[in-house]
């Protein structure tokens, strides 16, 4: 997301099995906003799954987030 240290971001993943479960969130600063996405996907399909995950954030309004982190 190039949000920077400080930028609210965060991400869980959790093995189940041969499963992975990804939660990865965005706020803004003001944590008044937040931008998510959840996959449950096996674990032989998870090469691109930060890439895709992050385009999501940012397509569902996590750019317009970016950019204020970014001038502050």
């Amino acid at each position: 997301l190039e949000g920077g240290c400080s930028a609210p971001i965060g991400a869980k993943a959790i093995i189940m099995g041969d499963m992975l479960e990804f939660h990865g969130t965005l706020h803004n600063p003001e944590g008044t906003m937040k931008v998510e996405v959840k996959r449950i996907v096996p674990l032989s399909e998870t090469d691109h799954l930060g890439i895709e995950a992050a385009r999501e954030i940012l397509s569902q309004g996590g750019r317009k987030i970016i950019e204020q982190i970014k001038n502050l």
